[in-house]
């Protein structure tokens, strides 16, 4: 935003892509991010809802939406290492929460999630967490979970792109 607001007082063209959550607003952005932008900013949103909630809070930007795709690399990645590697069942279902352990990535509701399944489901199911801790708080529910479900819980701190681009394969 600093950047925004110093580019907004020159002609120069800059692109600006959001994708801030409702909660960036709400705990800080809302109070920080200049009331207007200049006219040589192209304000894009990465979705609907990231447009919705920066219009909300800057009803003045004028946001497009620009969304972005992950290539389907799956079938270009060689098979190197495959479930075994993670010690990761061939019968089960498997679900991963990639990306930072803190509170908007969502593991917390996650893991709330998995107490309510219906243990007939969750036995069939392994949920995987993947991501550096930056809330001790969420970690230790995962801990905690994992103790009462060791089978069904894994928890990785991270890992290469290159092995987490055959992660997402498997």
């Amino acid at each position: 935003w600093e950047c925004i607001e110093a580019f907004s007082k020159t002609s120069l063209p800059v692109l600006w892509w959001v994708h801030d959550s409702r909660i960036g607003y709400e705990n800080y952005l809302r109070y920080v991010l200049p009331e207007t932008i200049g006219e040589n900013i192209l304000l894009y949103c990465g979705g609907d809802y990231a447009q919705k909630v920066i219009t909300e809070y800057r009803p003045l930007y004028p946001a497009s939406i620009l969304l972005y795709g992950v290539e389907d690399f799956s079938s270009q990645i060689p098979k190197t290492v495959d479930r075994k590697y993670w010690n990761l069942p061939e019968d089960k279902m498997l679900f991963a929460n990639i990306g930072q352990i803190t509170q908007r990535k969502g593991q917390d509701i996650l893991v709330k999630a998995i107490h309510l399944m219906p243990k007939e489901i969750l036995q069939n199911c392994v949920f995987i967490f993947v991501g550096t801790v930056i809330d001790r708080g969420i970690y230790k529910s995962i801990n905690e979970l994992q103790e009462v479900y060791p089978q069904n819980i894994v928890y990785i701190k991270q890992m290469p792109y290159d092995l987490l681009k055959e992660f997402y394969r498997e």
